[in-house]
């Protein structure tokens, strides 16, 4: 009975750690980071990494983002995979999300990237630039979908 006990508390021990294993990138996150993943995606850490520029998130079968050294994110790309309608909503600037949302391509965001002078955005089949201080939007030309 005794030497039971002892093999089922091992075996429980044994797939807490393996369970614990499986969480570690997801453990790395800075809180900051953590928070945005969370608010709008839903996939598996699958891996986390940091430079003195930033980090670097990808997440299993989705998304990969990247964020300064201060935690703000500076890219995200869906990797072939339409972007969340709330991301776009939230994080954009008002005037480009409606124009997105006028030319009805919400649903065909790819990949944004935020840089200091304003955004890049990748649909599906095109691409285009907003300047923050003007508040004008260009498309500029890709040779394949999600290429930049």
């Amino acid at each position: 009975m005794k030497r039971n006990t002892l093999t089922s508390l091992a075996l429980l021990v044994i797939v807490a750690l393996m369970g614990a294993c499986g969480n570690n990138a997801w453990d790395e996150l800075p809180s900051d980071v953590a928070n945005f993943v969370n608010m709008y995606f839903n996939g598996e850490v699958q891996s986390y990494t940091e430079n003195d520029s930033g980090s670097v998130v990808k997440l299993r079968n989705s998304a990969t983002l990247t964020f300064d050294s201060n935690g703000q994110w500076t890219c995200v790309d869906g990797n072939g995979v339409p972007l969340p309608q709330q991301f776009l909503f939230d994080r954009l600037p008002s005037p480009l999300y409606r124009y997105i949302e006028s030319v009805e391509q919400t649903l065909d965001v790819m990949k944004v990237q935020r840089t200091t002078v304003g955004y890049k955005v990748w649909f599906a089949d095109s691409a285009i630039n907003y300047d923050n201080v003007t508040e004008t939007i260009s498309y500029f030309s890709v040779s394949a979908p999600g290429a930049g």
